[in-house]
């Protein structure tokens, strides 16, 4: 290395070379009991005598595993860590922790009684478990994979116990089939779309509604948008594109949702109502037979061809 000659202010430097050189970055090392224990006392959580307690309920609880000095974290650990950060942010924040230890050395000191202590802590988390008892079920959702259920032919459902994922069908209680869960049984064709959390390619999947794309990693789904070509009639910006509903009925939204919430049942086209100007839509029957109407419901021009096919029949 070279040290950088004596220069003066206002001074031109003639540039000889310039060269640049690819660096990546590279992930923290994976914790170790030794690294995990030193972590804890750099951020004053917990005591000495605590350490190996904690050590010991995350691998009895299954939220972490071990590979040889390393703690792999599991997808029980990734579940749980995401529900408390959600719903009691508040006390699995470090500083909660630091602040804990203390009021207890308050306590010891007589400058605080436990009493107190606990009651403020009480109240407050009284109101988050009950709000979390709530949510929770609201957020439970059933994951379906691309495996046939063997007894009844449904495409059973992913779900997690405390051992990881298994298999389920959806029919429980008229059928009660389970089996192990693995990623071999599901194809992965990798996709050049990565993930939004992890950023890692996300792979084509198919379900009982067609293709979707997943992460592997993160086991987050999102949807195969397909776009028709049809620039947005509302907000002049957006596509027309074609989505599924929760319930797996196919509709043509804006892709630029939730800025504009234009939303069709029928597939747009290249077209507008002579009469009232709307956009035209193309609605296919499940006889295969198509018809053209326009995407206004009360046009004339829908009641005009409602008549008209009447009279033929």
């Amino acid at each position: 290395m070279k040290l950088l000659p004596n220069i003066q202010k206002g001074e031109e430097m003639l540039n000889i070379s310039a060269e640049g050189e690819q660096h990546f970055t590279s992930p923290p090392a994976r914790y170790t009991e030794a690294s995990l224990i030193k972590t804890l006392e750099e951020k004053g959580i917990g005591r000495p005598s605590t350490y190996a307690p904690i050590l010991d309920t995350i691998q009895r609880r299954k939220y972490v595993t071990k590979e040889g000095k390393q703690f792999i974290p599991t997808e029980v650990g990734f579940v749980v860590t995401d529900l408390l950060k959600k719903y009691f942010s508040g006390i699995v924040d470090i500083d909660f922790t630091a602040n804990l230890e203390s009021w207890l050395d308050k306590i010891a000191e007589g400058k605080a009684t436990y009493k107190a202590v606990l009651q403020d802590f009480y109240d407050v988390f009284k109101k988050e478990l009950e709000s979390a008892k709530i949510d929770a079920e609201k957020d439970k959702k059933q994951e379906i994979s691309e495996v046939k259920c063997e007894k009844c032919g449904a495409f059973m459902i992913i779900k997690l116990g405390r051992y990881g994922k298994y298999l389920a069908c959806p029919n429980y209680p008229k059928c009660s089939n389970i089996k192990p869960f693995s990623v071999t049984e599901e194809k992965n064709e990798l996709s050049d779309i990565p993930c939004e959390k992890c950023g890692k390619n996300m792979v084509y999947r198919t379900g009982p509604y067609g293709r979707y794309l997943k992460c592997v990693d993160c086991g987050i789904n999102k949807a195969i948008v397909e776009d028709t070509g049809i620039i947005c009639p509302k907000c002049k910006k957006g596509h027309m594109v074609k989505r599924r509903s929760k319930r797996g009925r196919i509709f043509y939204g804006c892709n630029e949702y939730p800025n504009c919430d234009m939303a069709l049942w029928n597939e747009p086209i290249d077209k507008f109502c002579e009469e009232c100007h709307s956009i035209m839509t193309k609605k296919t029957y499940k006889n295969g037979t198509e018809k053209i109407l326009c995407s206004n419901a009360e046009c004339i021009t829908n009641e005009k061809k409602k008549h008209t096919s009447e009279k033929g029949k």
